[in-house]
């Protein structure tokens, strides 16, 4: 269960440095950060000596060229201090998460339930979230009140991300971390498209190029893994 605890501390601590990053640059900075692979890849390398093929590393790359694409993180430069503390809290996010992500891959053999898994993040987030929307409120001076709407809109929300955290927690039983982190990719075109569809925000010829690599490249991996020409 020890592992299990990093998987949940791991968790929590990434939710944490992404809001903290997010206050201080903008997401799409953020998102190109949090969302790479190649973070993930090195990192489980590094601590488990999970090895990936040139086939996974050229899906990395097309997978973050299309985030890139899609969010433009570069069309602001980074100005003073306090972008450079965002981003440095954005490798912690990023940091955080694959960290809890590689826990998963090394309990993978271990009779642990996913739902326990869940269970136990959302006992740890009941504590520590709203000490942070508090902190944030009194960083503020201003606290924030929720209209009945809002917390039917939470509720929706808190259901989501308990079956979000249900699947992320079988998707690293199964799958390499790189492969995972990549696959997360695709909260990006979801939330691009919601964005589109749904709020009416205009869109651009690149930011669709950028979400079918994103796909391209997850399909290319699919494939080859189903093929068996990787393991």
């Amino acid at each position: 269960m020890g592992i299990a605890f990093i998987r949940v501390i791991g968790s929590a601590m990434g939710y944490l440095f992404t809001t903290a990053s997010i206050e201080l640059i903008p997401v799409s900075k953020a998102v190109v950060i949090i969302y790479n692979p190649f973070l993930a890849s090195l990192l489980s390398f590094l601590i488990i000596g999970e090895k990936l093929s040139i086939h996974d590393l050229i899906c990395f790359f097309f997978c973050t060229l299309g985030v890139i694409m899609l969010t433009d993180p570069f069309s602001e430069s980074v100005k003073d201090i306090k972008e450079i503390l965002g981003i440095m809290f954005a490798f912690l996010s990023g940091a955080s998460y694959n960290i809890s992500y590689i826990a998963l891959r090394k309990i993978r053999d271990t009779p642990v339930s996913s739902w326990v898994l869940v269970l136990m993040i959302m006992v740890v987030n009941l504590v520590t979230m709203p000490a942070m929307f508090l902190t944030y409120d009194m960083y503020r001076d201003k606290f924030t009140h929720y209209t009945d709407n809002s917390w039917i809109l939470l509720v929706i929300i808190g259901s989501l991300t308990l079956s979000t955290l249900y699947f992320a927690n079988l998707t690293f039983y199964y799958e390499k971390a790189g492969r995972g982190a990549a696959y997360h990719n695709f909260e990006l075109i979801f939330t691009y498209f919601f964005d589109v569809f749904y709020m009416k925000n205009t869109f651009k010829v690149i930011e669709i190029l950028g979400a079918s690599l994103i796909v391209v490249a997850n399909v290319y991996l699919y494939i080859l893994k189903s093929a068996g020409i990787i393991n």
